[in-house]
């Protein structure tokens, strides 16, 4: 997968967005709800995570697992 790094950094502030917007109320189903998707979210972030450690290799002194895409307006990530 060569997008790890962007999927371990952006999916938490997809989550916490799906929480804010969808997952709204004080009922024990709606926080029954959010706490659930609170713990998926971590746990996918978790487990993509160990793909990275799983791919570093202690013996290169470069950069692993770079990763650079265009935006707009000429801005990159």
């Amino acid at each position: 997968m060569d997008n790890i790094l962007s999927l371990v950094t952006f999916l938490p502030l997809i989550g916490a967005a799906v929480l804010t917007v969808f997952l709204r109320g004080d009922d024990p189903a709606a926080q029954l709800n959010a706490k659930r998707l609170a713990l998926f979210v971590t746990g996918a972030t978790f487990l993509a995570s160990l793909g990275i450690l799983a791919g570093f290799d202690p013996a290169l002194s470069e950069f692993q697992r770079v990763e650079e895409a265009s935006w707009f307006a000429g801005l990159t990530f």
